[in-house]
């Protein structure tokens, strides 16, 4: 709801979620599979957002935990599970009775042309990206996956919100394609994780009014006090 609050209309809110599993507990129990893409959708609408594209995120086989060695040695139906090698991108607009073109006017036409995608995109709703594994956090984005996000649904100068930052990636990429990025993350293990991944842009230095900088929550109240 907060993050519907603070976007600006007809806006853009991309998901990145995927089915999940709850291994068995043992031999005499079954595992328990959920699907949270279909299960936050409605709430999502329910919000406010109106649902715009679903794009599947497809990974290499070799790349994922593989569910089907049983089914390859007995080959008894029912038994089936396949490789789960994708996940979702759930892309989403905040309500408007004005169409994308009114979003688009708003910016100078230097700033449209500055912001072009001009270099070879994705023509289909399936991105072909390897993941990236670390040792710090389970659950990396690939730098390919959050350039894509940031190129094709913001403009240059644009404030890009992520409130699950994790190792701060989608930063990263904030920071790359000359874009203004706002992190939160509860989890004080991941800090030195997003410092490092800040670290790796050659853009770091391109708001030389607005680097980068870290506060935690009681010092940020303090510093927003009397502004909202």
């Amino acid at each position: 709801k907060e993050v519907h609050r603070v976007t600006k209309e007809g806006r853009f809110f991309v998901l990145n979620t995927s089915p999940i599993i709850i291994p068995r507990i043992s031999r005499a129990h079954a595992s328990k599979r959920y699907p949270i893409p279909y299960d936050i959708h409605p709430l999502l609408v329910k919000m406010g957002w109106e649902f715009i594209d679903d794009i599947v995120w497809l990974k290499p086989e070799a790349c994922v935990k593989n569910r089907n060695a049983g089914f390859l040695q007995h080959r008894k139906p029912l038994a089936y599970k396949p490789n789960a090698v994708t996940e979702m991108l759930m892309v989403y607009r905040k309500k408007s009775d004005k169409l994308i073109d009114w979003n688009i006017q708003q910016y100078s036409w230097d700033k449209v042309k500055k912001s072009k995608v001009l270099d070879k995109y994705e023509t289909t709703n399936v991105w072909r990206i390897d993941p990236t594994f670390d040792k710090i956090h389970s659950a990396v984005f690939p730098i390919e996956l959050c350039n894509r996000v940031v190129k094709y649904y913001s403009f240059i100068g644009d404030l890009i919100f992520d409130p699950f930052a994790g190792s701060g990636t989608l930063g990263r990429a904030a920071l790359n394609l000359n874009r203004h990025f706002f992190l939160t993350e509860k989890e004080s293990k991941y800090i030195n994780r997003i410092k490092e991944e800040l670290n790796k842009s050659d853009n770091l230095f391109s708001f030389k009014d607005s680097q980068p900088s870290f506060v935690d929550l009681e010092n940020f109240i303090k510093s927003i006090k009397g502004t909202i």
